[in-house]
């Protein structure tokens, strides 16, 4: 009875030990190690055509249209989840309007075993402008994967939705999401996919995808379970029954037979890579339009010289002023005024349009860029209706066409308030560059009434249209910025502001001169009868292509007649050095322009080529050939023309 007794205490306790053993649920999950390479963004970036700074072992993708699209290496704390870097993926309509459903993103392709379990997890957040709030699942982002190991986004099927919810302001950075997900390849090959998505083609608005300790751990094997047989028969402690062997659950199982796979190509680990400046598209040429700030007059018409007018007619009124009330003016003391009003009508049309264009020549294929400031009044307050009611637009027509309703090209100037007719608020600026499309070019301003309301007047202020040829310079490369830079408590960047230098100017002769809109060191040059390479070596500038407005020079050594109306300030030649390096607006410094040899003749302000053929009796084909000028329209005070 004894010997009974201690058989079953012996089976209870072996089987206590076996139920330890297992899980409260399931079988165990067994993990061999992350398959992914620089999951965590820490080692380096690589420049990759077409995106950006890219981790290192990562691919990217966008599908375009009309917005822009940024990859970059983050190193601000605030939006790293560990380490000292994080993908961050832009999308910004700020530059190019704006296309629905834009998505970017990245991918890695990995070696794997088929039929295993893997866990892919990763940290993310979204931070945007918050512009439209309407939509609580505007911004998305996405986790994919394609099961033969192929690159192409679009091909992928198995697409998977993050509950990532919660968007902070781009410079109010809050807290990282996590997400967590399973996935079984069916073959070697597996292609892990991140996919942001802007929903929505809101104008003038950025959103910002950082991506931050993506792994990808694997295979995860379960662990098989072995439970003991449940016998039929007399109790084992029965001594009549002959005892049965003792057996250890549960048993060691062979090992799985996993057949041979390649081994993984780990791709190295490169050193972030510092990408190469691109030369920087400046926009720095001579104003091609003529009495574009207005200051040259206007015709009794209210139209400004050089300047035509159109309007598309109908049931409205139309009227063009010469504008002098120094709030709606921005620089100088006019700016072109356009009314398009209903008042007094018994019925209107919609779509009423009135502006003005000039033709210019221009080079095909060159890139130019158009800016101008301009604000939109009206009479009475409307506030409550469509903000669109009331647009500006600016616009081309190729081969000098000039018909409104033959614009190769237009697009709304963005303004963002209509002020009430006698309370106006600020001229706002607007610039925008594109590809010459003829010799012969007509440039259109013009405001636009779009609705069919009865009583109402729109006055549309244009000021300061400037058209300038652009050209590529290579950038003087800044001192590494100390990153991350820390944020002001607003939340916006600082702004630096470029120091006012003041060079030495106490050689007897030298003048003072304030660069003004406009100028160039060999417009500078000519006019004051000197070289580029003194103006440089007297100022010490780094990059003779680099001057800005309210920049102070010092002119070496002009002749007695210098080029008149030019805007300086004198220092006395006998001053001594400390009193020389504080010029002044006070105390200007007038010169006139070189006398010209015979045969010549030198450009004075307000000339134009015709004036100059007529004046001398000759032709303006005939200047232009002897002087290698390809456009008539094209001259600049202080130049010297050839006579015939």
């Amino acid at each position: 009875m004894k010997t009974r007794k201690s058989a079953v205490l012996a089976v209870g306790l072996l089987l206590a030990l076996l139920l330890s053993l297992l899980p409260a649920s399931g079988a165990p999950l067994a993990s061999s190690g992350d398959v992914l390479v620089n999951g965590g963004f820490e080692g380096g970036f690589v420049a990759v055509p077409g995106c950006g700074m890219v981790g290192a072992g990562w691919g990217c993708f966008t599908n375009g249209g009309a917005a822009f699209f940024g990859f970059y290496d983050d190193m601000w704390q605030p939006v790293v989840h560990s380490g000292k870097h994080s993908q961050l993926i832009e999308i910004n309509t700020k530059e190019r309007g704006g296309d629905p459903d834009r998505n970017a993103g990245i991918y890695q392709r990995v070696f794997v075993h088929p039929g295993a379990t893997y866990q892919l997890s990763l940290k993310g957040m979204i931070r945007a402008d918050e512009r439209n709030t309407s939509d609580p699942w505007r911004y998305r982002v996405y986790v994919g994967f394609d099961y033969s190991g192929g690159t192409d986004w679009t091909a992928v099927r198995d697409w998977r939705e993050l509950p990532w919810d919660t968007y902070y302001p781009r410079t109010r950075p809050g807290s990282f999401s996590s997400y967590l997900t399973n996935v079984v390849p069916t073959s070697g090959h597996l292609t892990v996919f991140i996919r942001v998505q802007r929903k929505w083609g809101e104008w003038y608005e950025e959103t910002d995808f950082n991506l931050d300790s993506i792994s990808l751990f694997g295979p995860l094997v379960k662990v098989p379970v072995v439970k003991p047989p449940v016998a039929d028969g007399p109790p084992m402690g029965d001594p009549s029954m002959p005892k049965p062997p003792v057996v250890v659950y549960p048993p060691h199982p062979e090992p799985p037979q996993v057949p041979p796979v390649e081994p993984p190509v780990v791709p190295p680990i490169l050193p972030p890579i510092e990408p190469p400046k691109p030369p920087a598209l400046v926009c720095d040429g001579p104003n091609l339009l003529w009495n574009g700030n207005f200051e040259l007059g206007f015709r009794p018409d209210g139209v400004g010289n050089y300047w035509a007018s159109f309007t598309n007619g109908g049931r409205a009124n139309y009227g063009f002023y010469d504008d002098r009330w120094p709030p709606v003016v921005s620089e100088g003391k006019h700016s072109q005024l356009i009314e398009i009003n209903t008042l007094g009508l018994s019925a209107t049309d919609p779509d009423r349009k009135a502006g003005i264009f000039q033709r210019v020549y221009l080079q095909p294929g060159v890139t130019y860029e158009i800016s101008l400031d301009a604000m939109m009044r009206e009479r009475g307050v409307f506030e409550g209706e469509d903000f669109y009611r009331y647009l500006v637009e600016w616009g081309y027509s190729a081969h000098g066409a000039m018909d409104p309703n033959a614009l190769t090209y237009h697009n709304m100037v963005k303004l963002d308030r209509i002020y009430e007719r006698e309370a106006p608020g600020a001229m706002q600026s607007y610039k925008e560059r594109f590809v010459a499309p003829s010799h012969l070019t007509t440039i259109w301003v013009f405001a636009v009434k779009k609705w069919a309301t009865l009583e109402r007047e729109l006055d549309v202020n244009v000021d300061n249209i400037a058209l300038r040829a652009c050209r590529y310079v290579t950038p003087q490369l800044p001192e590494p910025p100390i990153y991350p830079p820390k944020p002001p408590h607003h939340g916006k960047p600082p702004v630096v502001k470029p120091p006012i230098a003041k060079p030495a100017c106490t050689d007897p002769g030298d003048i003072w001169y304030q660069v003004q809109r406009g100028d160039t060191l060999s417009a500078l040059a000519v006019r004051y009868n000197t070289s580029v390479a003194a103006i440089v070596a007297k100022n010490g500038l780094r990059n003779p292509n680099v001057i800005y407005v309210g920049q102070w020079l010092c002119i070496p050594d002009p002749p007695a007649q210098a080029a008149a109306g030019a805007s300086t300030a004198a220092a006395p030649a006998a001053a001594p050095a400390a009193a020389v390096s504080q010029p002044t607006a006070s105390a200007p410094a007038t010169a006139s322009a070189a006398t010209a040899a015979p045969g010549t003749y030198r450009v004075q302000r307000g000339d134009t080529l015709s004036g100059i053929a007529a004046r001398f009796n000759t032709t303006v084909d005939a200047l232009a050939r002897l002087n290698g000028i390809t456009n008539p329209n094209h001259i600049y005070a202080g130049q010297l023309l050839r006579l015939p």
